[in-house]
Formats: C-alpha cells, sequence, structure tokens
C-alpha cells in the first residue's frame, strides 16, 4: 500500500498491487453479499453495473437526496426525511450523553456473567428503554476501541517486521543457493561436489518457501487483521452516531421543557396585564365631584388681595408728590425691564444645544431598541413560543422513532460483526498455523534429502 500511494501510475504494472486489489475487492463484496439491507438495495445493483455512469448515480435520487446531515434524517431510510426532521437540533460532534444508564442499571447483572459476547450485549428477554442500552453500547465502544488500537497498533508493527525480516532471510537464502551452486562447480572431489550442490539446492528451495511464506502471511493474516481494525474503525462511528441520536433526543426534550416553561410565563404575564388594564380602566370610570366652592373661594382671596395692593400703592403716592412737570411714575416703572436675551439666556440655548449634539443619537438609538409597544411585543412571542412547541413536539416523536429504530438496527449488526469477528480471529489464525506447518514441511523434506547426500561425503 505504501508502493502504491508513493507511486500510483506504476502500481497498474504491479503484479503485487493488482493482486491485493482484487483481495480487497472480493473481501468487500463477499461481505455485502452477506447483507440483506445492501443486497436488496437499488444503489448497491447500479453499482455492480459496468453500464452505470457513477456521476449520475451521486447526483440522482436517492443518493442526492440525503441532507447534509445524517442527523437530520431517519436512520434506515435517510434519503426520505420527514418534515419534522427539519426541527431537529444537530448536536456537535464532540458531544457525549448527559447520562449513561438508569439508576441502578448493571449490565453484568442483567445480562448474566456466561460468554463475553452475552455479557456484552443485553438479552432479548429483557425490554429495556434507551438509557438503559446506553451503557451496553458504551462499554461495546469501549472493548471496540482497544480492539482496533491493539490490531492498527502493536500487531500491525509486529506484522510488518516480520514479514520484512522473511524478506530478508528470503534474499539471503538465495544469494547463499547461488553461491554453494557456484562452489559446487569448482569443486573436483566427486563426493563433495553434489553434497555442496545439494545443499545449495536446498537453500533455493528454502528461499522459494520463505517467499510464498511471507506473502500468504501478509494475504492471509496481516491484511484480514489489518481489515477487521478498519472495521472497528467503522463501528466505532456507528455508535458515535447513536450517541449523537441519543444527544439529539436530549436536546429535542430539553428546548421544548424550556419553550414550556416560557410559554407560562409568558401567559402569566399577559393575564397579569390584563387584570391592571381592567383595573385601570374601572377606576377611570370613577369621576371627582366638581370643587365649585373653592374654585369661587380662592377667586375672592385674589380680588381681595389686589385691592390691597392697590391702596397700599396710592397711600405711597400720597406722601410722596410728584414733582413740576413730571407725571406721576405707574407701578410697572419701578420694577426693571427684561430684556429679549439676555447673556444668560444665550449660554443656556448654547448648553442645550450641545447636549441634544452629544446625546441626541444616543436617545434615539435607546428608542430604537426600547419595545415602543410592550403588549404586542409579548403577544407575538406567544405565537412564536407556541409554533415552537407544536414544532418541538414533532421533533420530539421522530426523535425518539429514531432513536428506537437506530438502537434496534445497531444492536443487530453488532451481534453480526462480532459472530463475523471471532470467525475471521479464527480463520486468520488457522492460516497462519498453516501456512508455517507447510513452510516446515517443505524446509525439512529438503534439507533431509541435503543432509542425506553430506553424509555420503568421503572423509579420505
Amino acid at each position: 500500500m505504501a508502493d502504491y500511494a508513493a507511486n500510483p501510475t506504476n502500481a497498474k504494472q504491479d503484479q503485487q498491487i493488482i493482486d491485493l486489489r482484487k483481495r480487497m475487492l472480493a473481501v468487500f463484496l463477499n461481505r455485502c453479499r452477506r447483507m440483506e439491507e445492501v443486497r436488496v438495495d437499488g444503489v448497491w445493483w447500479r453499482f455492480l453495473d459496468p453500464n452505470a455512469s457513477w456521476s449520475e448515480v451521486l447526483h440522482s435520487h436517492p443518493v442526492a437526496s440525503v441532507p447534509k446531515s445524517v442527523l437530520k434524517a431517519p436512520p434506515l431510510d435517510p434519503a426520505n426525511p420527514t418534515p419534522a426532521h427539519a426541527f431537529l437540533p444537530v448536536p456537535a460532534s464532540s458531544a457525549k450523553l448527559r447520562t449513561t444508564g438508569g439508576p441502578g442499571v448493571d449490565p453484568n447483572a442483567i445480562a448474566g456473567t456466561g460468554s463475553h459476547v452475552f455479557g456484552r450485549f443485553p438479552p432479548d428477554s429483557h425490554n429495556l428503554s434507551e438509557q438503559e442500552l446506553d451503557p451496553y453500547f458504551i462499554t461495546y465502544e469501549a472493548s471496540i476501541k482497544e480492539l482496533e488500537q491493539l490490531l492498527s497498533g502493536s500487531m500491525e508493527k509486529v506484522n510488518r517486521r516480520t514479514l520484512s525480516h522473511l524478506s530478508a532471510l528470503a534474499a539471503d537464502l538465495c544469494e547463499l543457493g547461488s553461491k554453494f551452486n557456484a562452489f559446487a562447480l569448482s569443486e573436483q572431489a566427486p563426493s563433495l561436489g553434489p553434497a555442496l550442490e545439494r545443499v545449495g539446492q536446498a537453500a533455493d528451495s528454502s528461499y522459494i518457501a520463505t517467499e510464498e511464506l511471507s506473502g500468504s502471511l501478509g494475504a492471509s493474516f496481516a491484511e484480514p487483521m489489518r481489515e477487521n481494525a478498519q472495521f472497528a474503525g467503522v463501528v466505532r462511528s456507528v455508535l458515535k452516531y447513536r450517541v449523537l441520536k441519543r444527544v439529539q433526543q436530549e436536546q429535542t426534550s430539553d428546548e421544548l421543557n424550556k419553550k414550556i416553561a416560557l410559554l407560562d410565563q409568558l401567559e402569566r404575564s399577559e393575564q397579569e396585564a390584563k387584570r391592571i388594564e381592567q383595573y385601570l380602566s374601572s377606576s377611570q370610570q370613577i369621576t371627582p365631584p366638581p370643587k365649585r366652592s373653592t374654585s369661587l373661594r380662592e377667586a375672592g382671596t385674589s380680588n381681595h388681595q389686589r385691592e390691597g395692593s392697590a391702596e397700599d400703592t396710592a397711600s405711597i403716592d400720597s406722601d410722596f408728590p410728584p414733582t413740576h412737570g413730571e407725571p406721576a411714575p405707574s407701578a410697572s416703572q419701578g420694577v426693571p425691564q427684561r430684556s429679549n436675551s439676555t447673556p444668560g439666556h444665550k449660554k443656556a440655548a448654547s448648553s442645550n444645544s450641545i447636549t441634544n449634539k452629544i446625546f441626541g443619537p444616543i436617545r434615539h438609538a435607546i428608542q430604537g431598541v426600547a419595545d415602543v409597544d410592550p403588549e404586542r411585543t409579548r403577544r407575538d412571542m406567544i405565537g412564536k413560543t407556541r409554533e415552537s412547541i407544536e414544532q418541538l413536539e414533532q421533533a420530539k416523536v421522530v426523535s425518539e422513532h429514531d432513536v428506537k429504530e437506530a438502537s434496534a438496527s445497531i444492536l443487530k449488526d453488532l451481534k453480526r460483526f462480532q459472530g463475523e469477528k471471532e470467525e475471521d480471529l479464527r480463520r486468520y489464525m488457522l492460516a497462519y498455523a498453516k501456512s508455517q506447518i507447510e513452510w516446515a514441511k517443505k524446509n525439512k523434506e529438503t534439507w533431509e534429502d541435503a543432509k542425506a547426500e553430506v553424509s555420503k561425503i568421503d572423509e579420505s
């Protein structure tokens, strides 16, 4: 695979890369053939059709109808989402479940302590809720993560190192065989020459057997382990999808509860506003009695004050008679005249204009933000909140259905994957043992023949 990535154009002529791609395609097709859901799908048959345009398949139904976020679609039929799926929230990819199981839920206690397969999955006899199923999926995700790390980590390194050593050993045996064969041609002794030649042939046979062992271990042991590591990664992504659907269900329920509480608060505020309005309207209907006697009393008092003021003015004029040729001063002549525009008024007007320039835009902005009609705004919010509640109620129904559907389907596929994983492990461990046995048998036969020939060497 590294050679293919480094030089993909040359890989078309590399027989090893061609054989590898054939094996990978065969494994993929056989695994798809064993799944009924894939077997009956129309996209699968168009994929197998050599005359079908794959670009056309990708831009037509059902592939083109799948939403950008698979969380806004049904798990088993993502190409046909319902209108309620559009109201579902999309949680973050790193979101985690708020709870990991109901109170007192113990997967081992429920499932028993038998085989690890039955201990890992819930028994069919128990009808568990989604919250009670969470620990099983979390436990399986942890185990599959450990398997993926083992197969793609230390096991992969050991396999690569083993295959590299076998390839180096085969090259050394090839060189050793050629040296022994050349040495046998130059040896003149009648018994030593054939013995050297037989040893060279045994080395050549071991070289061929070691090359076959390296290829066999790579095809029947290392590749299946690498494929199982990839399958483990796919299983983890599927389990992550279920976690996101569960988080989506929790978020939908929480948002619905918040909207219901908000609607209740708005309705209480509306009722309180109506009570206040009724109270004010009823209080305005009661008019106060007229106060005519008081106004007459005030008018008489003001007239009496004006008459007293006139008498005082006449008394002052009699004490100080006017001079010759001057008219008698009036009462208004003793009062200083007011100018229309005094300096103090100009300064105040200037200050007001500066204040208006500074605070005018701020006052305008505040008036734009402030609610000029709180009653109408409150009624609009009530309408929008009721509409949101209706949408969230629909979303909650489809979310609960999606989670149940996803859990049942994933649990079924996990059981199938667990069985196939164990069968694959048994198969490629047997293939590893058979390859080693065949390699050892071939080497034993050739080296026993070489030993018999070496024993014929005449020591004299």
